[in-house]
């Protein structure tokens, strides 16, 4: 099966169990957005996949240089939502936009094994 049609299962996937994420995308490290859905937000795919891309960059080499090794997941906080941000191999980055409300805790489990699985697709 292409790598495709995997990710867009991820994403529905991701859509069924956490219905209230206003984005998913899953993008290369460089930004560039491989496949997404996002719904109301003012920020498209590619700015998304570019900010959590850079983001996950920042993070990787900060915990590299802090000791505390290979970077896993980083949540960003705002007043109107969380952008949650997981590394998903040596190629992607998963990252959700979710509501200020959002189970941070079901939406963990939940992208920890989407990014395990981007992370297989790629290998």
């Amino acid at each position: 099966m292409a790598i495709s049609t995997e990710l867009s299962k991820l994403i529905d996937e991701i859509k069924s169990e956490l219905p209230y994420a206003k984005g998913v995308v899953i993008a290369s490290l460089d930004g560039v957005p491989i496949l997404s859905s996002v719904i109301a937000s003012s920020a498209t795919a590619e700015e998304i996949g570019a900010m959590g891309a850079m983001l996950y960059s920042v993070a990787r080499r900060s915990n590299e240089s802090v000791g505390h090794g290979k970077f896993t997941e980083m949540l960003v906080r705002g007043e109107d939502g969380v952008t949650a941000i997981y590394g998903a191999g040596a190629n992607a980055v998963l990252i959700l936009a979710l509501p200020p409300d959002a189970n941070i805790g079901l939406a963990n489990l939940v992208a920890r094994k989407t990014a395990e699985k981007v992370r297989q697709l790629f290998e």
